[in-house]
């Protein structure tokens, strides 16, 4: 499960698990919970730069989910930006 790799600090496995995931659904709904997830691998390991295009990529595709909007908030704020 891609959400354990995470959990267990192996933010590339992550990474690429959640992409394989994204390979099954193209052009779903579902696919913004990949787009924060990958945002918050990202983001835990420190990628800020990469964690801000996913978060921004799931924002684009929908914005009402909250764990976006706060994995967004927490890049531009490593990032030193609004």
């Amino acid at each position: 499960m891609p959400g354990s790799h995470r959990q267990h600090g192996n933010f590339d496995e992550a990474v690429v698990c959640h992409m394989r995931v994204l390979g099954f659904m193209p052009g779903a709904p579902e696919v913004i919970w990949c787009y924060t997830a990958i945002a918050v691998a990202h983001l835990s390991a420190a990628r800020f730069e990469q964690a801000l295009v996913w978060a921004l990529r799931a924002r684009d595709d929908h914005d009402g989910l909250e764990w976006t909007q706060t994995t967004l908030a927490a890049a531009f704020a490593h990032l030193g930006r609004r």
